[in-house]
């Protein structure tokens, strides 16, 4: 059992690297951002948007996420607004240039991760997404 734990590290850090690192090329490639600041926009597009909940969902320590989204402002691609249904909170949108950033890096990436995919069927892939979820503790 020990064996497996061990084994489970290896290989997610193997895999990380090299996705990270597949995805860092395609991100650089259309923008200059770190792949860390194309998640926190991907977060967001997917519909996360105050700073707190950004941290938690990409397990980020809020100082570090409030750096990345000042320099998303910076860059245009973001805005930080009053949060429409509570004053007393940040709400974190897309610009326009952000949105198409975004969905421009995507389409740089895509091809290459959905090439990993494709080694699996239909249901495995889908059953490697929904394990990964669960063992990063969420149920998307």
């Amino acid at each position: 059992m020990n064996e497996q734990a061990l084994a489970l590290i290896d290989l997610l850090y193997r895999l990380n690297r090299s996705i990270v690192d597949d995805a860092r090329e395609h991100v650089s490639a259309v923008a200059n951002l770190e792949i860390g600041e194309f998640v926190l926009l991907r977060a967001i597009t997917a519909g996360t948007t105050s700073p707190g909940e950004l941290s938690r969902a990409l397990s980020n320590h809020p100082a570090a996420t409030s750096r990345t989204l000042t320099q998303l402002v910076r860059a245009g691609l973001i805005d930080r607004r009053p949060d429409r249904r509570d004053s007393r909170r940040t709400e974190v949108v897309l610009t326009e240039q952000g949105r198409t950033v975004t969905e421009q890096i995507a389409a740089h990436i895509r091809p290459r991760l959905q090439h990993r995919l494709d080694q699996l069927d239909p249901a495995e892939a889908a059953r490697l997404i929904e394990t990964l979820e669960r063992l990063l503790g969420t149920d998307s």
